[in-house]
């Protein structure tokens, strides 16, 4: 049963709540930074390994680490013998960074990284980050990226179904869901939307491309669902796969019937424009929202207009953060060849309530959303403050 191989609270949590679904879905592993709309599933994550080029970039000692401060206090002393540790805090602080010899680098998504900033470190060859999304990272060529990638997959799936409930309820009758792309974060949300009942139609055809054994629905059958769930990847225009404006104006109008949107995957995933639009024109429903084009310093006039906004917060639950924290970790360390003494699991939470009809008022008053979103409405400016204080 999926449930047991989640050993952590909110695998424990749905492992109570939730009977065994059927294997189809399958848990990808962290994967290998590339145009793609999920992460590949099954063999061995290519992102952990570390293609060293002796004659270029090999390890000498000494050598350093730039590593994000809150990193740093969690993991920072299974580094310390290993490497010279620079902490730094935001990206101004990387740019001031003096370390010739600074091999790699370990940053959250506070942290930008450019061309100009990695040329200025010519022993740079990893870059890591402890988030699922590395559109923050542009690494010049040769520099290898890796991501932490369904490390808060559970938090961000739980956000979907919490916000799917709120709107239709547990005793309604139940919309066919869209689920456009079948990651770590995309299988999850599958996998509790069937148990719960929900039609699903699985959109991912770059998976499909790579796994024999996943069938991805085709593009149109989107158009005759009532609720879209988004969870590709952020892919710029001109790429392979390109995600960014997916739903655009046209595709909008292409659906046979007003449907409700959720975005918890990255913000210009959509076009904001034609969807407020749609909004107004009546052909989208709905429009729940954790992620935004313009997180810095958002619209008051976007955010009245959605059902429900979180200022990126999806996946930061404890168990979430722990999750990035550790396959960070677990990268930099097969990235380098270091032995280093894994993050232990947080201790498992163990619920009495043997349904999810009784678990559900618990989640529903715990997850915060409700306050979060009016908080927000009330004040668009704190939307940074309040992500950082979740």
């Amino acid at each position: 049963p999926w449930s047991r191989s989640i050993p952590t609270r909110q695998g424990a949590a749905w492992a109570a709540a939730l009977a065994p679904v059927d294997a189809q879905w399958t848990w990808p592993s962290s994967c290998w930074r590339s145009p793609r709309w999920s992460c590949d599933d099954g063999a061995p994550a290519p992102s952990l390994r570390m293609l060293r080029d002796p004659s270029r970039k090999s390890i000498e000692t000494p050598w350093a680490l730039a590593i994000d401060a809150e990193l740093h206090a969690v993991f920072g002393e299974r580094l310390a013998p290993h490497a010279e540790l620079h902490v730094v805090r935001t990206s101004a602080d990387l740019r001031r960074l003096s370390a010739p010899n600074l091999r790699g680098m370990i940053l959250r998504t506070e942290q930008g990284v450019d061309p100009p900033l990695c040329a200025r470190f010519p022993a740079l060859a990893v870059i890591a980050t402890a988030s699922a999304g590395t559109d923050h990272i542009d690494a010049a060529p040769g520099i290898q990226v890796l991501d932490a990638g369904g490390g808060n997959a559970d938090g961000v799936a739980d956000w979907v179904v919490l916000t799917l409930l709120r709107r239709f309820g547990l005793e309604g009758a139940r919309p066919r869901v869209g689920v456009l792309g079948c990651g770590n974060t995309g299988a999850r949300v599958a996998r509790r939307l069937h148990t719960l009942g929900f039609p699903l139609v699985l959109v991912d055809p770059p998976r499909a491309r790579r796994e024999s054994r996943f069938t991805s629905a085709p593009l149109d059958a989107l158009f005759d669902t009532e609720v879209l769930s988004v969870h590709v990847p952020l892919n710029p225009r001109g790429t392979e796969d390109q995600t960014e404006a997916w739903l655009d104006a046209a595709r909008i109008a292409a659906w046979r019937r007003p449907f409700h949107l959720l975005n918890a995957a990255r913000g210009p995933v959509v076009d904001e424009t034609a969807a407020q639009e749609a909004l107004e024109s009546g052909a989208l429903a709905s429009w729940s929202a954790d992620v935004l084009v313009n997180e810095q310093s958002p619209d008051p006039a976007l955010l009245s207009a959605l059902a429900l906004v979180t200022p990126h917060i999806a996946g930061r639950s404890d168990d979430g953060r722990r999750g990035l924290q550790r396959r960070c970790l677990d990268a930099v360390a097969r990235a380098f060849g270091l032995a280093l003494e894994a993050l232990a699991d947080l201790p498992a939470l163990t619920l009495p309530c043997p349904t999810f009809e009784e678990v559900w008022p618990f989640l529903d008053r715990l997850s915060g959303l409700p306050s979060v979103d009016a908080h927000l409405r009330a004040a668009p400016s704190t939307y940074k403050s309040l992500r950082h204080a979740h």
